[in-house]
């Protein structure tokens, strides 16, 4: 099956190529004694020859021409065209709204070294990573992405690669670009304003860039504003009782409604004449009825829950406002000397919701509860209870509302030019310094224990009761003991029963701040050292220090993980890094040997000491052999690795909500499907990642079709010791399957009900991941004038690139997981993705149609069979987009495009988190719909 499936797109893959231009090239670093170029360095893998596509480790190039005729408004939207990256930005949850990240083969984005300008970046949040909207796409010049492991070159977090954006460093006169977007269902109206400026100084001697932009989406968008939003997909899991009968364990369907939740409450308790009893208000009842496909407390089909839709969940865009500044100045100081220096600054405030607060059949309610309904209460006694458990979706506290701000500051000055008395070698020079503060603020949050004292209320006694509140009158338990603690009981039976001043008091906005700072000093000196017969030996050495830090503080009430969920304690932690590296590119092309037009040998080694995680030794070995000028082989074998970061090590307990798990426990709830709480953290005991990558490839430029490239590139990665987080499934799995006591005590349960509450996941060196398969690149120009001379000037351009994953293993607790070839979980990633463009050129008309690809899968890893979840399988995806652009005037230029031209639905791929259970839960679709944009650009 594989090698039909490589033959079909080697066929196909011969009739592309891989740029407009071809190889992507630069000037080496070891070319002579002129000055220095002002252009920024391509990142190739490779310190000594920076040569683009040439170099042994394979790079894709996205040009500036292919930027424009995108017209992508933000970053994110250029990742959707690199089948080698995982699209992922983060909409749905309660941090790090709206971040996405250049996240290589899906194996975690912390494993994808991002350089701005070909200098390393600092996480924009510690949680998060670096969040690739800061960048604005506008002043984006090129962007470079090396697929395979580049550590020895570059240092730490390049074992998938590295990706290099090179933002607008030199230019004449100015440019603004003004863009519109509106969705075919009228939202998604985003705006984008852009302006660039360039000019000499100092009579030429002095080069000033100035550049800024503007991005502005202002609405949330959720998944209900869809028709296939509001159909209600959600993952059902049948009872155990029909699962015997042959009904698989879990179906996806629409109509899912909240299996223990209503607005007004519903008793979950299981006892006669009390089982699904729900709350109307004013003391009513009325039964509910759960509805079908029962088989856990999260959801049922078309019940009387609340609709998964029809909360204040289900985000599928945040509303975002973002604003980014740049300013490079260079200097000529003499003619072989330069000094530079830029700042970039970056605003980012990205806002959605979560769900609102509830108890999931939790909440504890005492016979002697103030609002207690009469007639409950008299069932209560003829059961003999003495308290019962109801589920609420508090819709009336209105949903948790997070806001994510980035402040992103970046210093860099440097020095670069040549060596005065050593012909032909260069050295370079830089400091940099980079402030990122990341704030999260969650409105609408709920706290704990005020909320627990509020719940428990009774009537105030005539004896031993609260001084000052009438005999009879409802008071908080607590009150009693504390009189003074200003609690106001809550009346929870019903809808809208919750009294204002019961809100204000466990009601607040919690808040967690993160100041991350970074500090880089490095040095690169490249040249030639000596020729042999086959031509000179160029070699790079230099060095790095860097020091990392992150200041987390937060409210008081988070200092004790005191919210229903973002909370999140202080911490301080940082680290020093000192390393060094060397490289050596050995020519070894044989004179007048056929099928021998060259051979390079590129050899690197690094040296880098982590204060705390100790000293780790990197290395490089790759091949470049040009059998011609048609045929090139090219091949890389490298040991990689990433040291855990100061958050991996030191960052405290964090609390998020709403993920669900299946107990494993024999007894009374084995295999209920449970909601809980999250609790991760750092762990100061993790060692760095360490990996073997492994890549090879030929490339193709034939004499006979002109204006033709192609390349097929291998790659293999065998990672050790990985830094993995445990599934909170794999807690319970390992705790209660294979008896694995540290997992067990990071499980906590109900008290009163036995259920599963709490599970902690926190980081552990215990994974070994594994991921291989084949990168295909091609593209095609032809000159249409060939064919007419009524079309001279005129040209087609064939641009292809596919991905295709055989394996993506992870072996954790020894039990060893498959991910390719699934359509949502952690690694999970579909055999193929392909992107495919052509551009049509002709004068001052620009036409490029796209066709993205997503080929079929499974749902998730663990449900590959019809009896363990129906559907278990979708077809493959095919979008289209198509954008022009036309040159009025020489200044004015006009452009539009149509995203998702055939307004194509997600596939209903639907998960079971409580509350959120989206329709479609896998962020390889497209999920906005048919998307309208118009724009103009004006030089001057």
């Amino acid at each position: 099956m594989m090698k039909s499936r490589i033959s079909f797109l080697l066929v196909r893959t011969s009739f592309l190529a891989l740029s407009l231009a071809g190889p992507a090239r630069a000037q080496s670093a070891g070319d002579g004694a002129a000055a220095p170029s002002v252009e920024a360095v391509t990142v190739t893998g490779s310190r000594v020859a920076s040569k683009g596509f040439d170099a042994p480790t394979p790079t894709t190039v996205l040009s500036s021409q292919e930027l424009e005729a995108k017209a992508a408004l933000t970053v994110t939207d250029i990742i959707s065209e690199i089948p080698s990256l995982a699209p992922n930005q983060n909409n749905n949850n309660s941090q790090n709204i709206g971040i996405t990240t250049f996240n290589l083969r899906d194996i975690g984005p912390t494993r994808t070294l991002v350089l701005i300008d070909g200098l390393r970046v600092e996480d924009t949040s510690p949680t998060g990573g670096f969040n690739v909207n800061v960048i604005p796409a506008q002043l984006v010049d090129h962007v470079d992405i090396v697929t395979g492991g580049a550590s020895s070159a570059y240092g730490s977090d390049a074992i998938t690669g590295v990706v290099n954006v090179s933002l607008k460093s030199s230019m004449t006169g100015g440019k603004i670009d003004f863009q519109q977007t509106q969705s075919n269902y009228g939202d998604d109206r985003a705006t984008s304003l852009a302006l660039t400026y360039g000019n000499d100084l100092a009579g030429g001697k002095a080069q000033w860039v100035f550049a800024g932009s503007y991005y502005s989406q202002p609405k949330i968008i959720y998944e209900r504003a869809r028709p296939w939003g509001r159909l209600g997909y959600t993952e059902f899991q049948n009872t155990a009782a029909a699962v015997a009968a042959g009904a698989p364990v879990y179906q996806i369907g629409p109509g899912g409604t909240l299996a223990e939740e209503t607005y007004g409450g519903v008793i979950t308790t299981n006892a006669p004449g009390l089982k699904n009893v729900q709350f109307l208000g004013n003391g009513q009842t009325a039964p509910f009825n759960p509805g079908g496909l029962c088989g856990s407390t999260a959801y049922c089909q078309n019940g009387d829950g609340v609709q998964t839709y029809n909360t204040p969940d289900g985000v599928l865009l945040p509303k975002s406002s973002r604003t980014n500044l740049y300013t490079k100045l260079t200097y000529d100081l003499t003619p072989s000397l330069q000094a530079w220096a830029s700042i970039l600054y970056s605003y980012d405030a990205e806002t959605g919701t979560n769900v609102p607060n509830y108890d999931n059949g939790t909440l504890s309610i005492g016979i002697n509860n103030a609002f207690l309904p009469a007639s409950i209460v008299s069932q209560m006694k003829a059961d003999n209870l003495t308290s019962i458990t109801i589920g609420k979706d508090n819709l009336q506290d209105l949903a948790t509302v997070n806001v994510g701000e980035t402040r992103y500051l970046r210093y860099v000055a440097g020095l670069k030019g040549a060596v005065p008395w050593v012909e032909g070698w260069n050295w370079d020079a830089d400091v940099m310094y980079t402030q990122a503060n990341w704030v999260d603020t969650s409105h609408n949050n709920r706290i704990v224990a005020n909320w627990n004292n509020a719940v428990n209320s009774e009537l105030n006694p005539a004896v031993g009761g609260v001084p000052g509140v009438a005999v009879g009158a409802p008071i908080c338990v607590s009150t009693i003991a504390n009189p003074t603690n200003g609690c106001v009981p809550a009346n929870v039976f019903g809808p809208d029963s919750i009294s204002q001043s019961a809100q204000n008091y466990y009601l607040g906005t919690s808040w967690v701040s993160d100041w991350s700072t970074m500090l880089d000093f490095a040095f690169n000196l490249h040249g030639n050292l000596f020729h042999t017969w086959a031509g000179p030996i160029g070699a790079a050495f230099g060095g790095e220090y860097r020091r990392n830090a992150i200041n987390q503080t937060s409210d008081p009430i988070s200092h004790t993980l005191g919210w229903r969920q973002a909370s999140a304690e202080p911490f301080y932690g940082a680290n020093e890094v000192r390393e060094g590296y060397a490289e050596f590119v050995v020519p070894l092309t044989v004179p007048n040997v056929p099928l021998m037009e060259n051979l390079n040998l590129d050899v690197a080694g690094r040296v880098v000491n982590y204060d705390t995680s100790g000293t780790a030794f990197v290395w490089k070995t790759g091949l470049d052999y040009s059998v011609n000028d048609q045929i090139r082989f090219r091949g890389t074998y490298s040991k990689d690795f990433r040291a855990p970061s100061v958050n991996d090590l030191f960052s405290t307990p964090l609390i998020s909500n709403g993920a669900t798990v299946t107990d494993k426990q024999p007894g009374p709830h084995y295999l209920q499907g449970d909601t809980i709480q999250t609790l991760s953290g750092g762990n100061p005991n993790l060692k760095p990642e360490q990996a073997k990558t492994l890549t090879a490839g030929i490339v193709l430029t034939p004499a006979f079709l002109p204006g033709f490239t192609a390349s097929i590139d291998t790659y293999n990665i065998n990672m050790a010791n990985a830094i993995s987080t445990f599934s909170v499934q794999q807690v319970v799995d390992g705790c209660y399957l294979n008896n694995i006591s540290t997992l067990c005590s990071g499980i906590t349960r109900n008290p009163a009900t036995g259920q599963i509450t709490i599970v902690s996941a926190t980081e552990f060196n215990a994974q070994v991941l594994k991921v291989n398969g084949i990168d295909l690149e091609g593209s095609y120009l032809f000159d249409l004038g060939m064919l007419d001379d009524s079309l001279a000037g005129s040209t087609l351009v064939f641009n292809d690139k596919a991905s295709y994953v055989e394996h993506i293993t992870t072996t954790v607790l020894g039990v060893e997981t498959e991910n390719a070839g699934y359509l949502t979980g952690n690694n999970s990633l579909p055999h193929w993705r392909d992107t495919f463009t052509v551009t049509y050129n002709n004068g001052p008309l620009n036409v490029r149609a796209l066709m993205y690809y997503i080929g079929p899968g499974f749902y998730a890893p663990g449900y590959s069979t019809p009896q363990e979840i129906q559907p278990y399988h979708w077809d493959g995806y095919t979008y289209f987009d198509l954008s022009g652009s036309y040159q009025i005037t020489d200044r004015i230029q006009v452009y539009g495009k149509i995203n998702n031209l055939l307004n194509q639905n997600p596939p209903m791929i639907a998960n079971n988190a409580t509350l959120k259970a989206l329709a479609d839960s896998s962020l390889l679709y497209d999920q906005i719909g048919r998307l309208f944009g118009v724009g103009v650009r004006y030089a001057f």
